[in-house]
């Protein structure tokens, strides 16, 4: 599985509709070869949204904070054709960033853990 966080700085449209994100979540999803099998927006307190897409196989958050102009991607998926920090092109479109601060987190499967 590959597990990677991106935080947005600086998002120009950290105050997307929650609609908005899930489509593009749902988006990258279809680029990664994905099916979603459910989903959930909330509305943060005091702004922003949470969009959670669970997967076939993994999930995807967004959560954005316009006040800061800021939003934070975390994606848990198989590898795919296509690597992740490519297919999320289309969020950081979508909510207007230029750039984003990548971190990988190593997961293993149980039967491959070191002993």
């Amino acid at each position: 599985m590959i597990h990677s966080v991106y935080d947005l700085p600086n998002c120009d449209r950290a105050d997307a509709s929650g609609g908005e994100v899930l489509d593009t979540l749902l988006n990258v999803a279809g680029i990664l070869g994905l099916t979603p099998r459910t989903h959930l927006i909330e509305t943060l307190d005091p702004q922003g949204v949470a969009c959670v897409v669970i997967l076939d196989r993994g999930y995807m958050v967004a959560t954005t904070q316009p006040g800061q102009n800021f939003a934070r991607v975390d994606i848990l998926t198989p590898p795919a054709d296509i690597p992740t920090d490519e297919a999320i092109h289309p969020i950081l479109r979508a909510l207007g960033a230029t750039a984003a601060r990548a971190r990988c987190i190593p997961r293993m499967l149980p039967g491959k853990l070191a002993r």
